[in-house]
C-alpha cells in the first residue's frame, strides 16, 4: 500500500526553542513514525544535525532556503542588512518583511513536492500560509490544514493594520480545515470561517524525560517558563511585590527573552535567577526540583500557555496569577511560600495532548488515518 505524501512547512522547528517549533517538529516526527512518507520543511540554520532523527522516524527534513532579508531561522540565526533591519523596524510588520522572502521558498517547495496527499502549514508566522495561499495547486494538494498557534487578525497581543485582513481572508478561503490549540481561539478568526476550525492541541511526548523525584528545598524555590508581554502577560506588579518580601527564597526565570525581569535582579538580592531559555529534555527536570511554579495568565481568553501541560507533566503545584496580581493572589503567594498549595491550579490531564493521539486527529482531518 502506498505511504500517504505529507509535507509540513513552517518557518521553524528544532532546536528553536518556541511553541511553534515544537509544534513542527513533534508533529513531523510522530507521522513519519506511523509510517507516512513525511517531508518538513523549514530554515534549517547550518549546524543542527537533523540525521538520526531521520534514521529513527524515517522523516525527510528539508531546508526552505536562507533569507536575505532577515528572517530568523531555527537555530535563531538571521542574515540581515543594515537596510533590512531598518525597513524591519520601520514597517513593525514582520510578516510583510522580511516574511516576503518566504514566499519564493514556499513556491519551490510546493513544486518539488509535487503531489501531496496532506499539506500542514504551520503558523506563527502567518505568512507561511499566506505564501501558500499564493503558490497552491488545489488539483495536487489532497487536504490543506492551515495550522495556528496564535491568531493574526484577532490577536489581542498585536494590532495589524485593516489592509491584512485580505489576506486573512485568502488562505482562510482555501485551506480545507484551520487548527487551532484550544477551543476558545476559535472567536478570534471571521464567522464564515468557523465551521472550518477544529482544535487539535499542542502535541508533546509524554515519555522520554526522566523526573527526578521531589524531595523540598532548604528555602522556598519556584519558576517561571515562558515569555512575557507588557499589559497582557506583564510580570511587573507580580516582580514589584515579590521584590519586597522580607525572607529567603529563590525564584528561577527560564525565558528566552528575560528584559521583563532583568531591571528586578538588583531588588531581588540574589533571590532571583535568570536562567535562559533550556531545551525541553533540560527544563522539565529542573522544574520538577522546584517547590511549585507561576503560571502567568495571558490576560485574553483565545491563546493558553502551551507551557501549562509541561507544566502539570512535573507534578509541581502551579500558582495562576494575573498581570495585576491583586490581594487575593498575593495572599495565595503567601501561602504557597509556607507551603499550603490548596489554592493550587488543577493540573492538566496530559492524555488529550499526547503526540500520538494529536498526530492521528491530523490523518482524521485529511481521510488517512488507518
Amino acid at each position: 500500500m502506498k505511504k500517504p505524501h505529507i509535507v509540513i512547512i513552517g518557518q521553524w522547528t528544532a532546536p528553536l526553542q518556541t511553541p511553534r517549533a515544537h509544534r513542527t517538529w513533534q508533529l513531523a516526527q510522530e507521522l513519519a513514525r506511523q509510517g507516512n512518507r513525511v517531508v518538513l520543511y523549514a530554515l534549517t540554520g547550518p549546524t543542527f544535525d537533523y540525521a538520526p532523527v531521520q534514521h529513527d522516524t524515517g522523516l525527510t527534513v528539508k531546508n526552505l532556503g536562507i533569507s536575505k532579508h532577515g528572517c530568523t531561522d531555527s537555530e535563531g540565526g538571521t542574515h540581515e542588512s543594515f537596510f533590512a533591519k531598518y525597513l524591519r523596524k520601520a514597517l513593525h510588520e514582520p510578516d510583510l518583511f522580511p516574511g516576503r522572502d518566504l514566499y519564493p521558498m514556499v513556491r519551490k517547495a510546493l513544486q518539488q513536492e509535487g503531489d501531496i496527499d496532506l499539506l500542514i502549514t504551520v503558523a506563527t508566522p502567518h505568512v507561511i500560509h499566506w505564501a501558500t495561499a499564493a503558490a497552491i495547486d488545489r488539483s495536487r494538494v489532497g487536504t490543506w490544514i492551515a495550522d495556528c498557534g496564535d491568531p493574526y487578525m484577532g490577536n489581542p497581543f498585536f494590532k495589524h493594520p485593516f489592509f491584512m485582513e485580505k489576506r486573512e481572508r485568502k488562505w482562510c478561503g482555501m485551506c480545507d480545515f484551520i487548527t487551532v490549540p484550544i477551543e476558545s481561539a476559535k472567536s478570534a478568526y471571521y464567522p464564515e470561517y468557523q465551521d472550518k476550525i477544529r482544535v487539535i492541541p499542542q502535541g508533546f511526548r509524554l515519555e522520554g524525560i526522566p523526573l527526578p523525584p521531589y524531595t523540598g528545598n532548604p528555602v522556598p524555590s519556584f519558576a517561571y517558563a515562558g515569555v512575557t508581554y507588557k499589559g497582557l502577560r506583564d510580570p511587573r506588579r507580580f516582580l514589584d511585590f515579590l521584590s519586597g518580601l522580607e525572607g529567603d527564597f529563590h525564584f528561577s526565570v527560564f525565558s528566552r527573552n528575560d528584559k521583563d525581569f532583568r531591571p528586578y535582579l538588583d531588588r531581588f538580592g540574589g533571590r532571583m535567577e535568570l536562567c535562559g531559555s533550556l531545551p525541553r529534555e533540560a527544563l522539565l527536570p529542573r522544574l520538577a526540583g522546584m517547590d511549585f511554579l507561576i503560571n502567568l495568565r495571558n490576560g485574553t481568553g483565545v491563546q493558553q500557555p502551551s507551557k501549562l501541560i509541561d507544566y502539570s507533566l512535573t507534578g509541581r503545584p502551579i500558582l495562576d496569577i494575573s498581570s495585576e496580581f491583586p490581594q487575593e493572589e498575593q495572599d495565595t503567594l503567601a501561602e504557597f511560600l509556607k507551603g499550603n498549595y490548596e489554592k493550587a491550579l488543577p493540573p492538566l490531564d496530559p492524555e488529550p495532548f499526547r503526540i500520538e493521539n494529536v498526530a492521528r486527529q491530523f490523518l482524521d482531518l485529511a481521510g488517512l488515518a488507518t
